[in-house]
């Protein structure tokens, strides 16, 4: 906190020139100039003050950086590997085919749907309730623990508050810190003490390692992103975030999970018996209900 203060107080280029050049007494000067007056002499003071904040704040924003790619790592892997996760999405794709194409030749089913499709399945609505929407079917279908994506997919709320840019950011943070204290080493290390000359060498090694490591850290937290958005049928170009997207479903089926469970006889018409996993004519009788398609597409089909 003094650091930051400091740097804050700092006498600009045109402040240190004029009272470097100041030859009279210290008292003909305001308080404040006499106390800058103490910093012109610091040569370097603005790297050295660089220095400084680096050696204070480096390993603070390392466990940050890599904090954050652990968790959409985490992420990634927990995305490619739920079960729960795969079941679901393909019920998704029979009752988005059904709702689109219905008995259609095989020709027209679709293989796979936008991932913006998911959150639609609350809008798209019954024609005889407008209390039920297509999610309402699609959770009834499951039972218990089938409906706890929740709990194959954990890191996934997580990773959808993190910004991967901003972690791009933090990370250019360092690598600029790294450049300072690297040329302050080489080039300007006999402005320094020689004790202070062994922890600036040091620092460059710390930073340095660390630099490297985030660096790869960063490129395989890309690469696992890019494997998600190919997992879900996405271009990886896509500005779409998978974890943002999925964190929405998975509430949304928490939502209704709750929602129904409180007034089971509501929806009782909807459910199947415990311990049977869907078939495809039980999604299919979700057009029974009439569903409003006209307008949403749900799933959407690709070209």
């Amino acid at each position: 906190e003094d650091l930051e203060k400091l740097a804050i107080v700092l006498p600009t280029p045109e402040e240190t020139d004029t009272l470097a050049s100041f030859q009279g007494p210290p008292q003909l000067l305001r308080d404040v100039e006499q106390q800058l007056l103490s910093l012109v002499a610091v040569k370097r003071i603005t790297h050295r003050l660089a220095v400084l904040r680096t050696a204070v704040h480096h390993s603070h924003a390392v466990d940050e950086i890599a904090s954050g790619l652990a968790v959409m790592q985490a992420a990634s892997q927990q995305i490619c590997s739920s079960g729960r996760l795969r079941h679901m999405l393909m019920a998704v794709l029979v009752l988005g085919n059904h709702v689109n194409h219905s008995a259609a030749a095989d020709s027209l089913q679709i293989r796979g749907f936008a991932l913006e499709s998911l959150n639609r399945l609350v809008e798209l609505k019954s024609s005889t309730s407008s209390e039920i929407t297509a999610m309402h079917y699609l959770v009834a279908q499951f039972n218990g623990d089938e409906l706890d994506l929740q709990a194959e997919l954990e890191a996934v709320a997580e990773a959808s508050r993190i910004s991967m840019e901003e972690i791009g950011a933090s990370l250019e943070t360092v690598m600029k810190s790294l450049k300072i204290v690297e040329a302050e080493s080489t080039q300007f290390k006999a402005h320094y003490a020689e004790s202070a000359q062994d922890a600036l060498s040091q620092l460059v090694r710390v930073v340095r390692s660390d630099s490297v490591r985030l660096q790869k850290q960063m490129e395989q937290a890309r690469a696992d992103t890019d494997k998600v958005r190919r997992f879900l049928g996405e271009d990886v170009s896509s500005k779409l975030d998978p974890f943002k997207m999925l964190t929405a479903f998975v509430e949304d089926v928490g939502r209704i999970r709750s929602q129904m469970a409180s007034n089971p006889k509501k929806f009782a018409k909807l459910t199947r018996p415990a311990g049977r996993a869907p078939t495809n004519s039980e999604l299919a009788a979700w057009l029974c209900l009439r569903v409003y398609a006209k307008g949403l597409d749900v799933p959407i089909p690709r070209p």
